[in-house]
């Protein structure tokens, strides 16, 4: 008889001290999800390039988690389009 390994369990890196912008977990909404990368909005506010919003006192370090495929594919577009002008 053969065992199945499970998968490695999901491990943050922590709260942030100070953030700005970056990879993180909203382990507050979703433990199960993904990294997305956030950028700050205000004095407590902070929003994901796939739209998603959380205040920054719930933004966790990304430690293992995998990162959101929607922020990637936005990050790209940034990136080839370059800076504004």
């Amino acid at each position: 008889m053969t065992q199945t390994q499970k998968p490695a369990p999901r491990i943050s890196s922590g709260p942030f001290e100070h953030f700005l912008k970056g990879w993180a977990v909203n382990l507050m909404a979703d433990p199960g999800q993904s990294a997305h990368w956030f950028s700050r909005g205000g004095a407590d506010a902070a929003r994901a390039l796939c739209s998603q919003d959380a205040p920054v006192r719930w933004l966790y370090g990304p430690g293992n988690y995998g990162r959101c495929q929607n922020c990637i594919k936005v990050m790209k577009r940034r990136i080839e389009r370059g800076p504004p002008l």
